[in-house]
């Protein structure tokens, strides 16, 4: 890692930083935008409180993750926030399950600036868990997967927080354990594999897309594979795509990978549950073969 990667990590860790083209976000407006949300997705919009950010799933029928959203809610028009790969497959499904309702989806064509840090709080004046609609530009609280530094998401407009080099924002991504829509989960993932329902669905409301395999698996259910991080031997990056293998099987695949200062090389992936924390592995990938060891998200 550069001495210039270096120091962008340590803003991102220790004061802001900002970077572009994690999050795109859509408008949901209407008269019946709650109630059609409310139907659709797993968080319970119809019972938010307006001005609040809620983390959501949305599923497919059958209950596979389409993507993980932030949802901020307003009167008549909420903002429903996910990573740029998900996007476009969010859209679609909100679209096909939108009838008879007063609900316009309309993408924001807007850029939009993540600010990451500890000192985003002081960069936008914004409370946890709340959004602002300034007109021009929305600031929008985005609620983290695990505590942790605050996430602000600022869409239009401009901000005078420097950038930051994606790589470190990539390495700072992987140990808060915050997954990819798109890349590290997907539709092939279960909820309860991704560690991302805790927060996210509301098990008290009425029915959603996909609520039957959610709630099965809450009350009697489990799941053959869990996300967890890996940290390789060596300095070298982690290959995406790069197999994790155990003693007599494969075991899973790295989805994305960083270097961090604090830890090496590490990465994402979706491996079967008996690769527990702690667990020693063999990385084979595109560039030959090394050792690494599973370990739980956060990794802080």
């Amino acid at each position: 890692m550069t001495a210039s990667l270096a120091a962008d990590y340590r803003r991102l860790r220790e004061s802001v930083g900002a970077v572009a083209d994690v999050y795109r976000a859509v408008s949901i407006a209407g008269t019946d935008a709650r109630r059609f949300l409310q139907g659709v997705l797993s968080a319970d919009v119809a019972s938010a409180e307006e001005g609040t950010v809620l983390r959501s799933l949305l599923l497919t029928p059958k209950g596979r993750l389409v993507a993980h959203l932030r949802v901020a809610v307003g009167e008549d028009r909420i903002v429903a926030i996910t990573d740029a790969a998900a996007t476009d497959d969010m859209v679609d499904v909100l679209e096909r399950f939108r009838f008879r309702v007063d609900a316009r989806i309309d993408p924001i064509d807007a850029v939009c600036t993540l600010l990451y840090g500890p000192g985003a709080t002081g960069a936008c004046d914004l409370a946890p868990g709340r959004w602002r609609d300034e007109g021009a530009r929305c600031l929008i609280d985005v609620p983290a997967v695990h505590p942790g530094a605050r996430r602000i998401l600022v869409v239009g407009g401009r901000t005078d927080v420097p950038p930051v080099d994606p790589a470190a924002y990539a390495a700072v991504r992987i140990e808060d354990g915050e997954p990819i829509s798109g890349v590290d989960v997907d539709v092939r993932s279960i909820p309860h594999e991704t560690g991302l329902v805790d927060g996210a669905v509301s098990f008290t409301k009425g029915c959603y897309l996909g609520q039957e395999l959610v709630s099965r698996i809450e009350t009697r259910g489990h799941v053959n594979r869990a996300l967890r991080g890996i940290v390789a031997a060596g300095g070298a990056p982690i290959a995406a795509g790069t197999t994790v293998q155990g003693l007599d099987r494969d075991l899973g695949t790295v989805t994305s990978s960083a270097v961090s200062p604090e830890r090496g090389a590490i990465g994402m992936a979706m491996v079967r549950v008996e690769a527990l924390p702690g667990t020693e592995v063999r990385l084979q990938g595109p560039d030959g073969s090394r050792e690494g060891t599973v370990v739980a998200l956060p990794m802080r």
